[in-house]
């Protein structure tokens, strides 16, 4: 994608410049890089000490290619660097636990684990694993999907066509830039001189804003132990900020962010964990400034499985609104939040903007 350009006094607007700076860059700004995997075959995974591949039964692609092998699709390769929305669900039937098992789907580049989600699977009954993270891609990485339960167990896909997707979304450039504002929207009028200051005004900083949006990414590194009964913050510890700023704590952990750009903005968190006690909820909420927009519950069966608990909402914020993540643990039961590697790898809060209010 071509970086927007600065116009200039005297500058011929011809067709050649005119298709080449606006016409090009905003049809590429319309039409995202994305590449979109779904359906899955009738096959299944035998839990071991291996992750198993995931495979689709249909793919469609712009600015991406899809991988396929013989009728089935594996994968996803980037054309274009920079960061993208990568989300996986996958719905499946895990047998052979007595009567729980694990049931966790990564999001794989390159080989290597970029993201996953852990959720128990109860025997005869379906279950979803979903993940969602924002990835610094680069030309040429390939995303893929796996799958993972325990030894002994088997997971049955192809129950529905739909049951399963992976889908992987360009939505800003990287290295990012700290671009202007998003200007307001012109009018134009009859027999208005067009000047440079305009044209930069009204072309190159839009295109340079659209295509460096705010966007967010925080993960935690410490166990965290909720007692019962009573709603507590839940912070952050590792940042990716991008047109946003951090409220802290006086242990320096994220209590917080807030937006440097006003929007409309899509944010998801997602939080794994174990209870003390079998039977009890799992709750997180995402919350702008006091108030809730988006909460999610979890029910833990099993004390001896880790399980999540997600939610996703779109939320108007202004420059001074603050999102912060809540969680709640049923009365009578400790929650340990994060406490393992695995864990830490299946919880994120991320946010990104996708369009104005005005």
């Amino acid at each position: 994608m071509t970086a927007p350009a600065t116009w200039a006094i005297d500058e011929h607007l011809d067709p050649v410049h005119l298709n080449s700076r606006i016409y090009q860059a905003n049809k590429a700004l319309a039409t995202p890089c994305h590449a979109i995997l779904w359906g899955s075959p009738d096959y299944s995974y035998t839990g071991s000490s291996s992750v198993g591949a995931v495979h689709f039964s249909s793919g469609v692609a712009n600015g991406m290619t899809v991988r396929a092998s013989g009728s089935n699709r594996t994968g996803a390769v980037v054309t274009e660097a920079g960061w993208y929305s990568v989300e996986l669900n996958l719905t499946a039937q895990v047998d052979g636990g007595t009567p729980d098992s694990h049931f966790i789907a990564f999001v794989m580049v390159n080989g290597f684990y970029s993201g996953r989600g852990i959720f128990t699977a109860r025997s005869f009954y379906q279950q979803s694993a979903y993940v969602h993270r924002l990835l610094d891609l680069k030309a040429g990485d390939v995303i893929t999907a796996a799958v993972f339960t325990d030894a002994g167990r088997k997971v049955s896909f192809g129950l529905t066509d739909a049951s399963c997707r992976l889908s992987a979304s360009r939505i800003s450039d990287s290295p990012w830039e700290d671009a202007p504002a998003l200007p307001p929207l012109k009018t134009w009028q009859p027999r208005e001189l067009a000047t440079p200051a305009i044209f930069n005004e009204q072309v190159r900083d839009v295109q340079k804003f659209l295509r460096n949006p705010p966007h967010f990414s925080l993960t935690r590194s410490k166990s965290a132990t909720i007692a019962g009964g009573t709603t507590t913050n839940l912070p952050w510890d590792n940042d990716s900020l991008y047109g946003f700023t951090a409220s802290k704590n006086s242990s320096g952990e994220i209590i917080g962010v807030r937006p440097n750009f006003p929007g409309r903005y899509l944010i998801h968190g997602q939080i794994c964990g174990k209870l003390d006690k079998s039977v009890g909820h799992l709750c997180i909420y995402v919350k702008r400034n006091s108030s809730t927009k988006g909460m999610g519950v979890a029910q833990y069966e099993n004390s001896s499985y880790m399980d999540s608990t997600l939610a996703t909402t779109v939320v108007d914020l202004s420059v001074t609104d603050v999102i912060s993540t809540d969680v709640y643990v049923s009365a009578g039961r400790t929650g340990h939040i994060t406490d393992t590697a695995e864990q830490q790898l299946a919880s994120v809060l991320l946010g990104y903007w996708i369009g104005a209010t005005t």
